[in-house]
């Protein structure tokens, strides 16, 4: 028997009958994250419901964040929203990586700069070398986050040549022995840009996190500072918090 043949006899509402058959269907596979489903008229034909009972049934899921509604284009199965803690150092493709997640990235820039204005985070001269290193980073194939990295030149000159896919942290270790041992993260609500936007592929102004880092390595010497502009709708920071609560800065 077909999952769409609702059952009109039933106790359950029809709206809650179509809204676990479309659910069972996603995790039957039936349907990848980012899929469009089809329109109401398609469910209409396909289940024999009224316009309003599939309206009800795909609001729910929506609201439940299973579904996505896109005014103009449609409905689709919702991409998979990061859960990052915030209690501990870590490596973001690490993470990833033990969530069973992909993580892909695009080079979008690889270069040396003086590091004027960043100087007195790395207690260097402004006329210090950095490398910059800009990444738009994919999960699960969809856009998430730019990544801007810069890291000093006297530390790991060869990264102006090698491959950087996947982790930072992971290559200064086992190339360099280098290891993040500290790191202090802020994060901040923000708008993404015209450049910001065009690279993570959503509408000028819309909502994103910014996030800094400071990562810091033995010595308490800070190896790399990190400024990352991340899709709001893509991620969610989660705070495990000590006794002691953390501080709080008002600007």
């Amino acid at each position: 028997m077909s999952i769409w043949n609702l059952d009109t006899d039933s106790p359950i509402p029809l709206h809650q009958q179509l809204e676990q058959a479309i659910r069972l269907a996603i995790l039957r596979r039936e349907w990848l994250p980012g899929d469009r489903l089809p329109s109401e008229r398609d469910w209409m034909q396909l289940t024999g419901v009224s316009r309003a009972t599939v309206r009800q049934a795909i609001h729910s899921l929506a609201q439940q964040g299973i579904l996505e509604r896109n005014l103009g284009s449609g409905t689709y199965v919702a991409l998979p929203k990061l859960e990052q803690p915030l209690f501990t150092a870590y490596s973001f493709a690490e993470q990833i990586r033990q969530q069973g997640m992909n993580l892909t990235d695009t080079l979008l820039r690889r270069e040396t700069r003086s590091a004027g204005e960043l100087a007195p985070f790395f207690n260097c001269s402004p006329q210090e070398p950095l490398i910059v290193l800009e990444r738009l980073r994919f999960l699960e194939g969809q856009t998430l986050m730019v990544n801007t990295s810069y890291v000093p030149l006297q530390y790991a000159p060869d990264l102006l040549t090698v491959d950087l896919s996947g982790s930072l942290y992971r290559y200064l270790n086992e190339h360099y022995h280098l290891t993040l041992d500290r790191s202090v993260d802020t994060v901040e609500a923000g708008l993404a840009d015209a450049v910001q936007a065009t690279h993570l592929r959503i509408a000028r102004g819309a909502p994103v996190f910014l996030l800094r880092r400071l990562g810091y390595t033995r010595g308490d010497v800070l190896l790399h500072l990190g400024d990352n502009v991340v899709r709001a709708d893509r991620c969610r920071f989660r705070l495990e918090l000590p006794q002691q609560p953390a501080r709080l800065e008002v600007k």
